[in-house]
Parts: structure tokens; C-alpha cells; sequence
């Protein structure tokens, strides 16, 4: 039923607030598996443009889908892992930053394997340990724990 509509669910990634864009996101990552046509190319610059968002839950979210658009699209990988990696980029403040990473560290961690610049997911998990948000702190011990040091 939502397939369809596509259009107007990739529009609301550009208006509203929060409470427009949250489920948004939500529902393109959901669609993904059954986009046949590949709509999300069109889509996938205002998806990502997220991370960024006013909205702390917004960008999280975005981070945190980031795995569902690699598990229904692996070709889009290392354009998904590279904005990923360019968190330390957005506005958000220090400890608001590496709240988002720690979505997108555990979003990484699972397709690490299959990942292009693993050595570059590492050293973004590497410098994690060292932040002042507990919960980005957990994310790279348990990424490293699942995935070693290497």
C-alpha cells in the first residue's frame, strides 16, 4: 500500500518537523526490501541529509537505519559507511555527536564483515572509547568485543 506513495514519504524528509521526518525514515527504511525500481537512489541524499537533522532522534534513527538500507541494498555500502564515518561533521555538540555515532557504530557493526573501510569503522570505534557519552563508550566496547581489535 505505501510503496506507491513513495514520493510523498521521500517528501516528508524535506518538511515538518520531528514528528514528520521520525516516521519517515521508519517507513522508507521498512520499504526498502520491496523497492524493485531503486526509488531510494532518488531519496538517498535527503535520507542521509538526516544525520544532520535539528532533531538529536531524527539523526539517531538515521544512524540506527543505516543498517536495514545496507541489508536491502549492499551496493549502496560505501556511500552509506561514508557518511557514517563524517558524523564528526554535523552541528550537534560534542556529547549530542557521539550519542548519533554510537547508533551508527552499532548500525556498522552489523555488516562490518562485508564492509569496504573496515580499518576506517575501527578507528571510528576507537575513538569512541574516549567519550564523554557512557552510552558511545558501551557501543565501541561492544563493537571491539564482537569484532576484535584488529
Amino acid at each position: 500500500m505505501l510503496l506507491p506513495r513513495w514520493d510523498a514519504l521521500a517528501g516528508m524528509l524535506q518538511r515538518g518537523g520531528a514528528f514528520t521526518k521520525y516516521p519517515a525514515i521508519h517507513l522508507i527504511a521498512a520499504l526498502l526490501p520491496a523497492d524493485r525500481q531503486h526509488r531510494f537512489d532518488r531519496s538517498f541524499a535527503a535520507f542521509f541529509q538526516k544525520l544532520d537533522d535539528e532533531a538529536v532522534s531524527v539523526a539517531a534513527h538515521t544512524a540506527r537505519l543505516a543498517a536495514h538500507v545496507v541489508a536491502a541494498r549492499p551496493d549502496l555500502e560505501p556511500r552509506v559507511t561514508r557518511h557514517l564515518l563524517a558524523l564528526d561533521r554535523t552541528h550537534f555538540e560534542p556529547g549530542r555527536r557521539d550519542l548519533v555515532k554510537s547508533y551508527a557504530l552499532e548500525a556498522m557493526g552489523t555488516y562490518f564483515e562485508a564492509a569496504r573501510s573496515r580499518g576506517a569503522i575501527r578507528w571510528f570505534a576507537e575513538g569512541m572509547l574516549a567519550s564523554s557519552s557512557p552510552r558511545a563508550v558501551r557501543a565501541a566496547r561492544a563493537f571491539f568485543k564482537e569484532h576484535g581489535r584488529g
